[in-house]
C-alpha cells in the first residue's frame, strides 16, 4: 500500500508517514513514546487539511512506512459515508503519549434527527527505537466512545468505518511490489499487510468489527466519502468470520484495509471501538484486547473530567 511522499500538511485523513525527519521538524499537536512521535497536523479526520505523521526520531532515511488512519460515519440519513469531522473539526487535546479528541453534535443529519457525540483517545507506545536506515517498531491504540445523541427523535442505525493504508516496503515510495494482506483471525478481526521483498510488516485488529475489506485505497477512499465528500456509499465486502485469500494489489497500486461497525442506537446510547496497529512487532493476544479498550476508556474519561474542571 504505497503512499506518494506528500508535504506535511495532506489530504484529509487520520494517516500515518514515516520518513526522513528531524525532531527539530515536529509540530504542535504531537504525542511522544521514546524517540517516536505521532504528529497530528491541521483538523484531524477532515477530508482537506487533516492528517498524522508517525517518525520514528531523526535516525530512520527510508521511505514512508505507515499513512492513512482514517474514521468514517454513516448516520443513517440517506446512503452518504462521510469523513469524521466532514461539518466541522473536533477540540483536541495532546498529553504525553496520548492525543483525544472530541465531538458534539456532529453529523450531517439536521439537529435532533440523527446527530451523534464521540469522544476518540488515541495512545502511543514505542516498543523500538529507529535506527540508521531502519524503522524501529511501535504501536498505536485507537479508543472511541461514539454516541447516539440525546435530542435525536428516535434509533439511529450508525456505521462506522475504520481505514488503514500502510506503505511497508521500506525502500523506494514507488518501486517494487506492494504489500500483502492476510487474515489472521477472521472473527477477532486481526490481519497483518507485509513487505513481500522485506522483513517489515504492520499487524492490526478491529475489535467487534462486523465487516472489514481489503482493497485499493483508490477503491475504499471514496466509498468511505474521501475526497469528494458525502458521495461514499455501502457496506465493506466480508462479513466478519469469513476468511479472505491474501490480498496483492501487485505493481504499484496500494493496498488498504478497512473495517466496520454497525448498531441501532437509541437517544443518548453509545458503542465502544476499539482498535490498535503495530509496526515491526505483534499485535496482542486477543485476552488482552478488553484490557486495552479498558484502559484507554479510563484515559478518556480523565481527559473528560479535567476539561469539565478546567
Amino acid at each position: 500500500m504505497r503512499l506518494q511522499r506528500l508535504p506535511l500538511a495532506l489530504s484529509l485523513t487520520f494517516g500515518l508517514t514515516m520518513g526522513l525527519a528531524t525532531t527539530a521538524s515536529f509540530a504542535a499537536g504531537n504525542i511522544n513514546s521514546g524517540t517516536t512521535q505521532l504528529q497530528f497536523t491541521g483538523t484531524p479526520f477532515t477530508t482537506g487539511s487533516g492528517n498524522a505523521n508517525l517518525f520514528f526520531g531523526g535516525t530512520f532515511n527510508g521511505t514512508d512506512m505507515l499513512s492513512m488512519l482514517n474514521w468514517s460515519y454513516n448516520q443513517g440519513v440517506g446512503t452518504s459515508n462521510r469523513p469524521f469531522s466532514s461539518l466541522g473539526g473536533p477540540t483536541e487535546s495532546y498529553v504525553g503519549d496520548t492525543a483525544t479528541f472530541t465531538w458534539t453534535n456532529a453529523g450531517a443529519g439536521a439537529a435532533g434527527v440523527a446527530r451523534w457525540d464521540a469522544v476518540m483517545t488515541v495512545k502511543l507506545r514505542q516498543i523500538a527505537p529507529g535506527s540508521a536506515n531502519n524503522p524501529g517498531a511501535a504501536q498505536v491504540d485507537s479508543s472511541l466512545t461514539f454516541k447516539s445523541n440525546a435530542n435525536n427523535a428516535g434509533n439511529v442505525t450508525f456505521n462506522v468505518f475504520h481505514h488503514l493504508n500502510m506503505d511497508i516496503i521500506g525502500t523506494n515510495v514507488n518501486a517494487g511490489p506492494d504489500d500483502t494482506h492476510r487474515v489472521l483471525n477472521s472473527t477477532a478481526i486481526t490481519a497483518r499487510a507485509f513487505d513481500s521483498t522485506g522483513p517489515h510488516y504492520s499487524e492490526m485488529v478491529a475489535v467487534g468489527a462486523q465487516r472489514y475489506e481489503f482493497n485499493t485505497g483508490a477503491v475504499l477512499r471514496p466509498r468511505l466519502g474521501y475526497g469528494s465528500n458525502g458521495t461514499g456509499t455501502g457496506n465493506l465486502s466480508t462479513l466478519a468470520g469469513t476468511s479472505v485469500p491474501d490480498y496483492f494489489p501487485g505493481g504499484t497500486a496500494e493496498g488498504s484495509a478497512a473495517f466496520q461497525w454497525t448498531r441501532m442506537l437509541a437517544p443518548g446510547e453509545s458503542m465502544n471501538i476499539s482498535t490498535s496497529f503495530t509496526v515491526n512487532a505483534p499485535i496482542p493476544e486477543p485476552s488482552t484486547y478488553a484490557l486495552m479498550a479498558l484502559g484507554l476508556a479510563a484515559v478518556g474519561a480523565v481527559a473528560r473530567r479535567r476539561r469539565q474542571q478546567a
